[in-house]
Protein backbone atom coordinates (compact mmCIF):
# COMPACT_ATOMS: atom_id res chain seq x y z
CA UNK A 1 0.00 0.00 0.00
CA UNK A 2 0.95 3.49 -1.14
CA UNK A 3 1.55 6.21 1.46
CA UNK A 4 -0.70 8.03 -0.37
CA UNK A 5 -3.32 5.46 -0.10
CA UNK A 6 -2.97 5.06 3.18
CA UNK A 7 -3.46 9.21 4.13
CA UNK A 8 -6.37 8.65 1.91
CA UNK A 9 -7.58 5.88 4.18
CA UNK A 10 -7.45 8.26 7.42
CA UNK A 11 -8.56 11.11 5.73
CA UNK A 12 -12.01 9.00 4.98
CA UNK A 13 -11.96 7.78 8.34
CA UNK A 14 -11.48 10.82 10.35
CA UNK A 15 -13.91 12.52 7.64
CA UNK A 16 -16.88 9.82 8.20
CA UNK A 17 -16.24 9.56 11.87
CA UNK A 18 -17.14 13.15 12.16
CA UNK A 19 -20.06 13.07 9.86
CA UNK A 20 -21.40 10.35 11.76
CA UNK A 21 -20.59 12.53 14.63
CA UNK A 22 -22.37 16.27 13.43
CA UNK A 23 -24.57 15.30 10.82
CA UNK A 24 -26.37 11.89 10.88
CA UNK A 25 -29.98 11.53 12.83
CA UNK A 26 -30.40 8.04 12.04
CA UNK A 27 -32.11 6.41 15.30
CA UNK A 28 -29.93 3.25 14.40
CA UNK A 29 -26.82 5.25 14.34
CA UNK A 30 -27.13 6.40 17.99
CA UNK A 31 -25.03 4.04 19.79
CA UNK A 32 -21.61 4.20 20.38
CA UNK A 33 -20.11 3.59 16.24
CA UNK A 34 -16.66 3.42 15.53
CA UNK A 35 -15.17 3.77 12.27
CA UNK A 36 -12.00 1.68 13.28
CA UNK A 37 -10.56 1.59 9.49
CA UNK A 38 -10.68 2.26 5.79
CA UNK A 39 -9.58 0.25 3.11
CA UNK A 40 -9.22 2.17 -0.79
CA UNK A 41 -8.54 0.07 -3.13
CA UNK A 42 -5.66 1.04 -5.26
CA UNK A 43 -7.95 2.33 -8.46
CA UNK A 44 -9.67 4.68 -5.67
CA UNK A 45 -13.31 3.35 -6.85
CA UNK A 46 -14.07 1.54 -4.02
CA UNK A 47 -13.63 1.35 0.03
CA UNK A 48 -14.33 -0.95 2.59
CA UNK A 49 -15.52 0.53 5.62
CA UNK A 50 -15.10 -0.78 9.14
CA UNK A 51 -17.43 -0.40 11.76
CA UNK A 52 -17.01 -1.54 15.57
CA UNK A 53 -20.55 -1.28 17.41
CA UNK A 54 -20.80 -1.30 21.09
CA UNK A 55 -24.10 -3.19 21.79
CA UNK A 56 -26.40 -6.60 21.06
CA UNK A 57 -25.50 -8.06 17.81
CA UNK A 58 -28.88 -6.78 17.08
CA UNK A 59 -27.43 -3.14 17.70
CA UNK A 60 -24.90 -4.35 15.89
CA UNK A 61 -26.89 -5.43 12.57
CA UNK A 62 -28.79 -2.09 12.96
CA UNK A 63 -26.15 -0.04 12.82
CA UNK A 64 -24.73 -1.67 9.81
CA UNK A 65 -27.99 -1.30 8.33
CA UNK A 66 -28.46 2.37 8.56
CA UNK A 67 -24.71 2.89 7.36
CA UNK A 68 -25.75 1.05 4.35
CA UNK A 69 -28.60 3.06 3.84
CA UNK A 70 -26.95 6.61 4.38
CA UNK A 71 -24.01 5.94 2.20
CA UNK A 72 -25.37 7.92 -0.81
CA UNK A 73 -25.36 10.91 2.16
CA UNK A 74 -22.00 10.38 3.19
CA UNK A 75 -20.40 9.97 -0.46
CA UNK A 76 -22.18 13.16 -1.12
CA UNK A 77 -20.68 14.84 1.88
CA UNK A 78 -17.19 13.50 1.52
CA UNK A 79 -17.25 15.17 -1.79
CA UNK A 80 -18.23 18.65 -0.62
CA UNK A 81 -14.79 18.15 2.53
CA UNK A 82 -12.28 15.97 1.26
CA UNK A 83 -10.31 17.27 -1.75
CA UNK A 84 -10.85 14.16 -4.14
CA UNK A 85 -11.34 13.86 -7.53
CA UNK A 86 -13.14 10.72 -7.49
CA UNK A 87 -14.66 9.87 -3.94
CA UNK A 88 -15.00 5.87 -3.80
CA UNK A 89 -18.12 4.05 -2.83
CA UNK A 90 -18.52 3.18 0.38
CA UNK A 91 -18.79 -0.61 2.05
CA UNK A 92 -19.70 -1.24 5.39
CA UNK A 93 -18.39 -4.35 7.69
CA UNK A 94 -18.97 -4.73 11.15
CA UNK A 95 -15.45 -5.58 13.20
CA UNK A 96 -15.30 -7.83 15.49
CA UNK A 97 -11.47 -7.55 16.39
CA UNK A 98 -12.71 -5.88 19.81
CA UNK A 99 -14.72 -8.62 20.50
CA UNK A 100 -12.51 -11.37 20.01
CA UNK A 101 -9.48 -9.59 21.91
CA UNK A 102 -11.71 -9.31 24.68
CA UNK A 103 -12.49 -12.77 24.22
CA UNK A 104 -9.02 -13.79 23.69
CA UNK A 105 -7.73 -12.26 27.15
CA UNK A 106 -10.52 -13.65 29.29
CA UNK A 107 -9.12 -17.42 28.01
CA UNK A 108 -5.57 -16.12 28.79
CA UNK A 109 -7.30 -15.12 32.15
CA UNK A 110 -8.65 -18.01 32.82
CA UNK A 111 -6.04 -20.28 31.52
CA UNK A 112 -3.81 -18.32 34.33
CA UNK A 113 -5.93 -18.90 37.36
CA UNK A 114 -5.57 -22.72 36.56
Amino acid sequence: MTRRIERINETIRSELSQILLKDINDPRLDGIITITEVNVSPDMKNAQVFLSVLGTQQQQEEALEGMKSAASYLRRTLKNRVLLRNIPFLAFKLDNSAEMGDKLLRLISDANTD
